[in-house]
């Protein structure tokens, strides 16, 4: 355990940490639950240390933040933040490092991989409540923390800026991995952008960013609200499935593992309708079919590129882990791509139960 830890979880919290350790699987910041004794008996909250390379813009994260917990449609899904003292939520160290806190929610658990059907359909309701209890959000559009972020376009032409360069000579061991991304091109447009309204949006609805109750299996909490913006429901929805409907994980090595189960496709959209569907005109109705293809192909896209640029951006536990995680993505698109009309049939379904 670090002085620096230690002093960080005093300031949120006056007390003496008695143990921390590292929390989740983010590919950004590093996180920590920590368990602290204080006058007025045990506390269990989370530290997180943010990666202000990637997010280069921590007040206004923060601020974003803070505007999304307070407010009512969405307060109960949302763990409190804590402040120092002096009422400050992101604590800046001698050190130049970036630190924020917020209450631990007791006996939960999330899930890398979704397990069954009950989850799925949990999850899907969690997303769907979540945005759905923005779509009044008052004031000014939030901050855009991550500008362009879906921008798939954008993320395929930085990915052939990085082919040209071949900055760490990785190309020719990836050539059908290119080939692949190259042939799908068409993505970057199939989400017609004067059509859908932008809404206030998650935009990292993965499976492990809910909490369930470890009594009940319900989903109690949507958490990692670093990218909260405006943006398409097709996205949240699309990475969504892509996250919760993988039979593997992201980077898994065999991939004969790796497909979309349409069952848990079924769930996630009947989780989804539940909450959201009264929200949704017909036309985003309609994009949540593609929406999946859309975000897996994009994940696969910025998973290739960093690998091209000598991962850079996403943490790695090798150096052919962001390769895996692009041979993933590109074997899932394609089995949704054969199954694209029963998540069709599923989605009709979902909306009309």
């Amino acid at each position: 355990m670090s002085d620096s830890l230690e002093a960080v979880a005093a300031a949120f919290v006056p007390g003496q940490v008695q143990s921390s350790t590292p929390l989740g699987n983010g590919h950004i910041h590093a996180t920590f639950a920590v368990d602290m004794e204080t006058e007025d008996g045990p506390r269990a909250i989370v530290l997180q240390r943010l990666n202000t390379q990637v997010f280069t813009d921590p007040d206004a994260l923060m601020e974003n933040m803070q505007r999304v917990a307070r407010h009512p449609g969405v307060a109960a899904w949302v763990p409190g933040l804590l402040a120092t003292p002096e009422g400050k939520v992101l604590l800046r160290t001698p050190e130049r490092e970036c630190w924020r806190a917020w209450e631990r929610v007791p006996n939960t658990e999330s899930f890398d991989l979704v397990e069954n059907v009950a989850a799925a359909r949990e999850i899907g309701r969690a997303f769907g409540a979540f945005v759905s209890g923005l779509a009044d959000l008052p004031g000014p559009p939030l901050h855009a923390t991550l500008p362009d972020f879906h921008d798939t376009a954008a993320r395929l032409a930085k990915l052939e800026a990085a082919i040209a360069e071949d900055r760490v000579a990785r190309v020719a061991e990836v050539r059908p991995e290119i080939e692949g991304l190259r042939r799908r091109a068409s993505l970057t447009r199939a989400l017609d952008r004067e059509a859908l309204p932008e809404r206030v949006i998650h935009a990292d609805t993965k499976a492990n960013n809910v909490l369930f109750d470890r009594a009940t299996g319900r989903a109690v909490a949507v958490v990692d609200l670093d990218t909260v913006m405006s943006g398409l429901l097709a996205w949240d929805f699309g990475d969504l499935v892509r996250s919760a409907g993988n039979a593997a994980l992201e980077d898994e090595a065999d991939l004969a593992k790796v497909s979309l189960r349409i069952d848990v496709f079924g769930a996630l959209a009947e989780g989804w309708f539940e909450t959201a569907g009264a929200l949704m005109t017909p036309a985003e109705q309609a994009s949540l079919a593609v929406g999946p293809q859309v975000m897996t192909y994009e994940l696969a896209v910025r998973f290739l590129t960093d690998f091209l640029e000598g991962d850079r951006y996403f943490r790695i536990r090798d150096p052919a882990h962001n390769l895996r995680r692009t041979r993933v993505h590109l074997h899932l698109l394609a089995s949704m791509e054969n199954q694209h009309q029963e998540m069709e049939v599923a989605l009709h379904r979902a909306a009309g139960a």
